[in-house]
């Protein structure tokens, strides 16, 4: 069956000069494309790098669900994207949990964001990739906590399981 695809992002007339691009800019970093066969794992993996996408630029709350026309009859099948970004989100704190043999300082200078940036799905990522290249880990797990009452703040929790 082949597919269609259409990206609608929602205000980007009120983001001038949206360093995301428009929605042929991010259709260009998709696998799947319109006249090719529809695949549902390239479908998913096209939707986390559209979120990775606005999550790197500081957009922790998007919405990028799709709406799919995936009647057999019909050619092609159509998958509709409307993307809706979140304000712009600042990591509020980070705090460390689970840290009994290992200092926290030890940890913390580790960290590649802290306080005040821009969250970043990467430089997250990359954290915690980072913590567990140490060998001092069994398990490094990110939490994310919404701040109450402020849509453009979040709390991460770097829980640590020492070795």
């Amino acid at each position: 069956m082949e597919v269609s695809i259409n990206l609608q992002v929602a205000d980007q007339d009120e983001r001038p000069g949206d360093p995301l691009g428009d929605a042929a800019g991010l259709a260009a970093l998709l696998r799947l494309r319109s006249e090719d066969w529809y695949s549902r794992r390239t479908a998913v993996e096209d939707l986390r790098v559209l979120r990775t996408r606005y999550h790197d630029a500081g957009y922790y709350f998007v919405d990028a669900e799709p709406r799919r026309s995936l009647d057999v009859q019909a050619a092609p099948a159509s998958i509709d994207v409307r993307i809706r970004p979140g304000p712009v989100t600042t990591i509020e704190r980070i705090d460390v949990a689970g840290a009994t043999r290992i200092p926290e300082a030890s940890i913390r200078k580790e960290l590649l964001v802290k306080a005040g940036d821009r969250y970043r799905e990467s430089r997250v990522a990359e954290t915690a990739d980072r913590l567990k290249a140490l060998g001092l880990f069994r398990r490094v797990d990110v939490k994310y906590d919404r701040i109450e009452g402020h849509d453009d703040r979040v709390a991460l929790t770097i829980q640590v399981e020492a070795k």
